[in-house]
């Protein structure tokens, strides 16, 4: 049996954490926040508990139809996010790296380093993975912090760890990616890594804060209807994922 101190080293917790109005769009407005801690050894994403176990729709009007659980955990080299995907009609074409898979199903992660300030980030790492374990990767500037105002440089897919596994009888698909630290240092700047005390651009910095969302596009069968959900939904109709001041916090402990 597990310790007490174990357990409490793997549970990803959910809190919750007052945004301001300036920042949210809305007075009192509430973002999650939650800790991820070191990977188990070996890892066995069993024992990592969930961020989330409910995806909400983008314009926050009710859950998804096809709902998504998300883990995360760290090593020294990566942080690992698996995707656990219920799917009764998955739509999965594309095959080349930095194809366009937000057009089909897909599940989606951005992140970047919290600003000192407080503020929305403005620059983070968008990336995809598809059913069929193909990826999409870009460095996203995003002035504006709405779609119509982002730019993007795609990333080498080769950068990063990944891979997807369709159960179709099942109408589940795992999909598993490894972000490295080597990259996501490149996005903290000189005050983030005076803040939070973490100077090293390599090594998991302990102690750090990330803006994070992660979503979700498919096209259930029962409605042929595209569905675009997300873990802090952002209040968008039409869709758009590309609104930071919607971002979650994510804790390194």
């Amino acid at each position: 049996m597990k310790t007490a101190a174990t357990l409490f080293l793997l549970v990803v917790v959910a809190t919750t954490v007052l945004a301001a109005a300036s920042e949210h769009g809305g007075a009192g407005a509430a973002l999650p926040s939650f800790f991820v801690y070191e990977c188990p050894r070996p890892l066995n994403w069993d024992v990592v508990h969930d961020i989330s176990s409910r995806f909400i729709l983008s314009d926050c009007s009710g859950p998804a139809r096809q709902q998504t659980t998300v883990k995360a955990c760290y090593d020294n080299e990566h942080l690992r996010l698996f995707f656990i995907n219920k799917d009764d009609n998955v739509e999965s074409n594309y095959r080349n790296c930095n194809d366009p898979l937000f057009n089909q199903d897909v599940v989606e992660a951005f992140i970047g380093p919290a600003r000192v300030d407080g503020k929305p980030i403005t620059n983070y790492l968008e990336i995809e993975l598809s059913p069929n374990s193909v990826l999409f990767a870009s460095n996203i500037t995003n002035p504006g912090l709405t779609c119509s105002t982002i730019s993007g440089t795609y990333l080498p897919c080769s950068l990063f760890n990944y891979k997807a596994t369709r159960f179709d009888s099942r109408k589940i698909w795992w999909g598993q990616i490894d972000l490295p630290w080597a990259v996501l240092h490149k996005f903290r700047t000189a005050e983030q890594q005076q803040h939070d005390g973490f100077h090293s651009i390599v090594g998991a910095p302990v102690g750090s804060t990330w803006r994070t969302n992660f979503f979700r596009i498919d096209r259930p069968a029962a409605t042929q209807t595209r569905e675009f959900s997300c873990f802090s939904c952002d209040e968008s109709s039409p869709p758009c994922f590309h609104k930071p001041a919607y971002f979650a916090y994510l804790h390194v402990r």
